[in-house]
């Protein structure tokens, strides 16, 4: 693939979006062009989100997978298996109850079943050690002053 790439193309089934910002003035790439290269998703747009929702699940970070046509998917990993929750919330509830690099966070797509299973597991686990700890969920949700 050349580069810089342009328009969108696909690499072994991934749909890859590339835009390219380029400066009014002189019509190329510069130090002020915002450049945003190499954004990727699964198939049909898929976009893979760890998210903290205390209401739904206050014990574990969960799976929400969504794509541009408003199919939404919650899954719960913390138990080592796949299981899927009957709530349904849209893209926009989400984001308005989470906080980015805090209760969401971005991921790479992977499979969710199968294989998948593991390594969501092993994702699940991580934050929920990481940020659900009595003092750290304190201040994952802002109630600490620290």
């Amino acid at each position: 693939m050349a580069f810089p790439p342009s328009g969108e193309d696909t690499i072994a089934g991934h749909c890859i979006c590339v835009t390219l910002f380029i400066e009014p003035r002189t019509g190329k790439l510069g130090p002020s062009a915002l450049v945003r290269i190499w954004k990727i998703y699964m198939a049909f747009g898929y976009e893979y989100l760890m998210v903290y929702l205390p209401e739904i699940c206050p014990s574990s970070f969960l799976l929400f997978v969504h794509n541009p046509g408003g199919l939404t998917k919650l899954r719960d990993y913390s138990s080592g298996q796949e299981r899927q929750l009957r709530d349904t919330l849209t893209v926009a509830e989400v984001l308005s109850r989470t906080t980015i690099g805090r209760t969401r966070c971005h991921y790479d797509p992977q499979r969710t079943n199968g294989k998948g299973v593991g390594y969501w597991t092993q994702v699940t686990r991580e934050l929920n050690r990481r940020w659900l700890s009595p003092v750290c969920s304190q201040k994952l949700l802002g109630l600490s002053n620290q």
